[in-house]
């Protein structure tokens, strides 16, 4: 069976929905699960955690949730936000086990974009200074940077000796420092 599918060239008739696991609402939890990640909006006012399917987005002066955002996949160790001061912050969230990313408006709790980007896991996402694109680290010893508005990628760093399980940007003034 196997050489007649590839000698009928082996076309890959999977799905579109084999992968696709998108929780209808927040998950019920009946302990208390791990928050893998926290971090801050740029402005400060949202502390965004991680937990298993979700992200949790709560005020920062911790007088309460703001939202339980629902991931399709399960969510990733790092949970950057976009570094805006004149635009809604939004959160780029890494799917580990399915190379997908997921971009979130932060304040009105929308998906954004969503995109699937490898077979494999991705780690430890970032946003650039501008907030125009993500890097995030692969198994496959790389580092990739894709652009936030379309999920193209942009630019490849494959000379790591091991997986890549985060990234970060630096700040450049031009002047080599």
């Amino acid at each position: 069976m196997f050489e007649r599918w590839i000698k009928e060239g082996a076309r890959d008739d999977t799905p579109p929905e084999a992968n696709s696991f998108k929780l209808s609402a927040p998950p019920v939890y009946t302990a208390a699960p791990v928050i893998s990640a926290i971090t801050f909006s740029p402005t400060e006012n949202i502390l965004g955690g991680l937990r298993y399917h979700e992200v949790l987005l709560h005020k920062s002066d911790g007088s309460g949730m703001l939202a339980r955002l629902v991931a399709s996949r399960r969510a990733s160790n790092h949970s950057p936000f976009r570094p805006t001061v004149n635009c809604s912050p939004s959160a780029a969230v890494p799917r580990p086990d399915f190379g997908e990313i997921q971009i979130w408006d932060a304040e009105s709790h929308q998906e954004l974009h969503s995109y699937k980007l490898a077979n494999d896991s991705l780690f430890g996402a970032s946003f650039s200074p501008d907030g125009k694109s993500v890097a995030f680290g692969c198994p496959d010893k790389t580092v990739r940077l894709i652009g936030v508005s379309d999920g193209k990628e942009l630019m490849k760093f494959d000379n790591h000796s091991d997986w890549v399980l985060a990234t970060t940007f630096q700040p450049w003034d031009g002047n080599g420092c």
